[in-house]
């Protein structure tokens, strides 16, 4: 018996990717967020958003003690590098290659959901 029912790819798949451009991440109030996030960046960034929620079973919380970490919504930020949006293009193409997903089958989008900032500690 066949138990792989004719799939072709990978369970999972992690990369490291060196060549990665700097997305060059520019915020609403507050301008270009140098990489790597330096403490007064992270500060900026803690101060202009708000803190992100978390779910536990059907209800979602927001809990300090629980989750320290903040969010950006799409809207509030801008990827300045003209070169990263083809990074992520092809990046997502070659993960759905190694996962066996049929890109030509499946309507591929990938868009950001928000930008989380987590402090040391958090989950």
């Amino acid at each position: 018996m066949d138990n792989n029912f004719g799939f072709i790819g990978d369970y999972a798949y992690g990369s490291i990717l060196p060549q990665a451009p700097n997305p060059a991440i520019s915020l609403q109030d507050i301008g270009l967020i140098g990489l790597p996030l330096s403490p007064r960046d992270a500060q900026m960034i803690i101060e202009s958003a708000k803190q992100a929620p978390y779910g536990h079973a059907d209800c979602t919380l927001v809990n300090r003690d629980v989750r320290h970490t903040w969010e950006i919504q799409p809207n509030q930020l801008v990827f300045a590098n003209p070169d990263w949006q083809n990074f992520v293009d092809k990046t997502a193409q070659s993960v759905c290659e190694k996962l066996g997903v049929r890109v030509e089958k499946a309507a591929l989008q990938c868009e950001l959901y928000k930008l989380l900032l987590y402090e040391p500690g958090s989950q």
